[in-house]
C-alpha cells in the first residue's frame, strides 16, 4: 500500500512540485523527507531482542533448500498466475505505462500524468483491499481465496487482451484496472503459507518473491526488444510494437490462468 501511495505521488503531484519549486528544490526536499524517515526508523523502532535460533543452518544450504523448491509441485500449483500478474504490473507501471501513453495514446506528458496516476491509485488500491475483500468474501461464503486468485486472474487476462485489441487512447484509463488486479493476485502469499510448514515457507515464499521479480525484469526486457522490431517515427514507438508485446503478454497469462484452473479442479476446489 505505501509503495503504491508513494508510486502516485510521483506521477501528478511531484509534477506540479516541480513546476512550481524546480526539480533540484524539490529532490531535495524529497531527500530531506527520506533522511528524517531513516532517522525515525533508527530512533523509533524498536530493536528485535536477542535470538538464538534452535539450530544453526548455513546460507548455502538455505538457498540450495529454497532453490529446490522449484521442482515442488505445491510451487507450481501457486506461482504462475501471481508471477504472470505481477510482472504485468511491475513491467508496466515501473517503466512501460508511461511511454504507451506517449505513443499509444498520444499523450501529452501532463496528461499521461493524471493517467499514470490513476494506474498507481489501482495498484495501492489493490494492495490495501486484497486481503480485506479476500477476508469479507470468505466470511460471505461468496469466494474462497482459491477462487478470488482465479477469478482476479481470469479479469486481468481480459482486461489486457481488451487493451491489446484495441490499442489506442480509449484504453487508457483501463491500466488503473489492470494494476488493481494484478495486486489483487498477492492473495496467492496467504494461500502458499497454507501449503508449507512453517520452517518451510519462509523460503518458498521468498522464492516466489524472486520469481516474480525475475519475471518481471524479463517481461520489461522483452517488451523492448519487441519494441525495437518496429520503426521508430517522430521519436514515438511503434502501436503495433506495443500491441504485439502485449499480445504475448496476454497468453502468457491465459496460460497461467488455465493452469491454475485445472490445478484448482484436480484438488476439487471448484
Amino acid at each position: 500500500l505505501t509503495g503504491g501511495i508513494g508510486g502516485v505521488v510521483a506521477t501528478k503531484p511531484i509534477g506540479y512540485a516541480i513546476s512550481l519549486f524546480s526539480w533540484r528544490y524539490t529532490f531535495t526536499f524529497l531527500a530531506f523527507i527520506t533522511f528524517l524517515i531513516c532517522l525515525s526508523i533508527w530512533f523509533v523502532t524498536p530493536r528485535d531482542g536477542h535470538v538464538v535460533p534452535d539450530r544453526k543452518i548455513s546460507f548455502g544450504k538455505q538457498l540450495k533448500e529454497m532453490i529446490s523448491f522449484f521442482r515442488d509441485p505445491r510451487f507450481w500449483f501457486v506461482a504462475p498466475v501471481v508471477v504472470a500478474a505481477q510482472s504485468v504490473m511491475f513491467a508496466y507501471l515501473y517503466l512501460w505505462v508511461g511511454p504507451w501513453m506517449r505513443d499509444v495514446a498520444m499523450m501529452e506528458s501532463a496528461e499521461s500524468g493524471t493517467f499514470m496516476m490513476y494506474a498507481f491509485t489501482g495498484a495501492a488500491a489493490g494492495y490495501f483491499l486484497n486481503g480485506i475483500l479476500a477476508d469479507l468474501f470468505m466470511k460471505k461464503g461468496w469466494l474462497s481465496w482459491e477462487k478470488m486468485y482465479l477469478y482476479s486472474g481470469v479479469l486481468l487476462t481480459l482486461v489486457l487482451a481488451f487493451i491489446a485489441i484495441e490499442n489506442g487512447r480509449a484504453s487508457a484509463i483501463l491500466w488503473g484496472i489492470v494494476m488493481f488486479l494484478s495486486t489483487m493476485t498477492m492473495i496467492s502469499f496467504p494461500l502458499m503459507r497454507k501449503l508449507y510448514v512453517s520452517s518451510e515457507v519462509g523460503r518458498a515464499l521468498s522464492l516466489l518473491n524472486f520469481t516474480i521479480f525475475l519475471m518481471s525484469f524479463i517481461f520489461q526486457w522483452f517488451i523492448g526488444v519487441v519494441l525495437d522490431f518496429y520503426p521508430v517515427v517522430g521519436g514515438r514507438f511503434s502501436a503495433q510494437g506495443y500491441q504485439t508485446s502485449l499480445a504475448v503478454i496476454v497468453v502468457l497469462n491465459m496460460a497461467a490462468v488455465i493452469h491454475l484452473y485445472f490445478e484448482l479442479k484436480k484438488r476439487r476446489i471448484i
